[in-house]
């Protein structure tokens, strides 16, 4: 009996996300801040009103600088400055893909 040297599912799968690529420890960190934002904002909340660029921009701005400036983690959660904002980059991304987002940026 031959034996295939791939699996025909293979030419399909390679060109896909590679979601293996992205590690689990950061999913399961923005996991944990997604849920932190849903219980303070409730979930989805942007999905539902709508957001401002500039509100996330802020908000990951904000927690990036305190991660600079030496303050590791978020006071309320303890997560990860650097975690909080890539969650809020990842609302404001969904935002953009879902086109519900106003561009309130400034003009170039």
């Amino acid at each position: 009996m031959d034996k295939k040297l791939t699996n025909p599912k293979d030419r399909i799968g390679v060109r896909k996300a590679g979601m293996s690529c992205v590690p689990p420890r950061v999913l399961a960190e923005i996991g944990l801040g997604m849920m932190e934002g849903g219980i303070k904002y409730t979930p989805y909340n942007w999905r539902e009103a709508g957001i401002r660029y500039s509100v996330y921009y802020d908000a990951a701005m904000r927690h990036l600088m305190a991660w600079f400036e030496g303050e590791n983690a978020y006071l309320d959660s303890g997560l990860s400055h650097v975690t909080k904002a890539i969650c809020s980059l990842i609302v404001l991304r969904d935002g953009m893909l879902s086109d519900n987002t106003t561009d309130d940026r400034p003009p170039p």
